[in-house]
């Protein structure tokens, strides 16, 4: 790439990490986080694991020939610090590749004296899960 790109282009361009540089020690990272969720946010980690036991395994288990899965949790344990992190982490180390989308959408939910109608702001969770399928 120094060779294509003028110098000040190059310097400028290098400061993003290479891809190769950013999964080298991935691996051991996620480790060392889910270690850190379980051990500090026991509690918590138990509650995504029980989420993702009771609403998401259902779902790819259905999919299960198309290794693919499109799952939306409204789950109030999403709104909790590092939940959505342990969720990925998690399905990450059980071999799943997860993409996270957060959807943001405004519900009504009064109308006032004058006829103005009240929403509330509610967020969907939609986890796009890919795994291995079989082959047939």
């Amino acid at each position: 790439s120094s060779f294509e790109l003028n110098e000040l282009t190059f310097e400028k361009v290098r400061r993003l990490p290479l891809a190769s540089e950013v999964i080298e020690n991935a691996r051991f990272e996620l480790t060392q986080r889910l270690e850190r969720y379980s051990r500090e946010h026991s509690v918590l980690f138990d509650e995504v694991m029980a989420h993702l036991m009771a609403d998401f395994i259902p779902i790819v288990r259905l999919q299960a020939l198309t290794g693919k899965a499109i799952i939306r949790s409204d789950n109030s344990v999403f709104e909790k610090p590092n939940a959505l992190n342990m969720a990925l982490d998690i399905l990450t180390e059980r071999g799943y590749t997860v993409v996270l989308d957060v959807q943001r959408r405004k519900l009504p939910h009064r109308i006032d004296r004058s006829g103005v109608v009240m929403t509330r702001e509610s967020q969907v969770y939609e986890f796009l899960v890919d795994f291995p399928k079989p082959t047939i």
